[in-house]
């Protein structure tokens, strides 16, 4: 991948809901927590990342593999989220 790909890339790096989250704390909770529960965010980190690339695979599976007639089960993200995650 070119330099100005990847510096273009980090430029519009987007923060995940757990380093918003993160990001939203006091500093005093913020220190304390990213002390004591490092291995707990990085594990949230993981599974939000395994997430977004299921559900990207699934989309482009969904896309690609099947023709205009096919029915698909899932008619929004809205429903494909509500269906994998619950609703909230």
């Amino acid at each position: 991948m070119k330099t100005s790909t990847i510096n273009s890339m980090e430029q519009n790096k987007q923060q995940t809901a757990v380093e918003w989250f993160i990001s939203k704390l006091p500093t005093r909770y913020k220190n304390a927590i990213m002390n004591d529960c490092k291995d707990e965010i990085m594990q949230a980190k993981q599974m939000e990342k395994e997430q977004t690339i299921n559900a990207h695979n699934h989309g482009f599976t969904e896309g690609t593999c099947f023709g205009a007639t096919t029915v698909y089960k899932y008619v929004t993200a809205e429903q494909y989220y509500n269906e994998t995650y619950g609703t909230e």
